[in-house]
């Protein structure tokens, strides 16, 4: 009899144990699957929601990159220049941006200007040379274009053919009216005269008129 109580005290006591072990097991199950799915969420949310390194106006940072380079070389270029700081999220973002044919087919590589506050697409777009490099101020205060130092002489120039297409004749008339400037700056005694004459002449009229 004290056998058979011993056996079913065995019986529940390894019941019992199984039954821990299971709940353990199931909560750290849980605690995985929470963890898991709680970082899929932020890489998920990083990927569409890209936040730069730095706020504006950031660094001005030049790279180079060479030419075949794939998105994983790249990644590692910009994170060790400190523009981006995961070259997994990068190449991610790389292969759902409108710039992967661009980089993965035609890529020539070369020197880009960059900033750390720009995010992944605005730099991607610098590299696949779909848009101008970063602004930087000059010493007068104002920006300019780092890519095209003669941009704003081309500016000059398109806004003078433009003149030229709407009035042909626009350079003939400046100088005719320079010229007529110039005239009666240097013959003021001319204009006084002309004058005097228009004077007399007046009074001419009103004494015949008083005749």
């Amino acid at each position: 009899m004290a056998k058979k109580r011993s056996n079913t005290g065995y019986r529940v006591a390894v019941s019992g144990a199984r039954r821990l072990v299971s709940l353990l097991l199931f909560t750290l199950v849980m605690i995985v699957i929470f963890f898991l799915g709680r970082t899929a969420y932020h890489f998920g949310y990083s990927v569409f929601h890209q936040v730069p390194v730095a706020e504006p106006p950031g660094e001005n940072i030049t790279v180079t990159i060479a030419e075949g380079a794939d998105a994983r070389e790249i990644g590692i270029t910009l994170r060790n220049a400190g523009l981006i700081e995961d070259v997994t999220l990068f190449r991610v973002q790389e292969r759902l941006s409108a710039y992967h044919k661009e980089l993965s087919e035609e890529f020539k590589g070369g020197t880009f200007r960059l900033n750390t506050s720009q995010t992944t697409d605005e730099m991607l777009a610098v590299i696949a040379g779909e848009a101008t490099e970063v602004q930087e101020v000059n010493e007068s205060g104002t920006e300019s274009d780092v890519r095209d130092p003669n941009a704003e002489e081309k500016l000059i120039e398109g806004v003078t053919n433009d003149s030229d297409v709407a009035d042909p004749n626009a350079e003939d008339k400046l100088i005719e009216e320079v010229t007529n400037d110039t005239s009666d700056e240097d013959n003021p005694e001319q204009g006084d005269s002309e004058s005097e004459n228009a004077g007399e002449e007046s009074g001419e009229s009103e004494n015949g008129e008083s005749d």
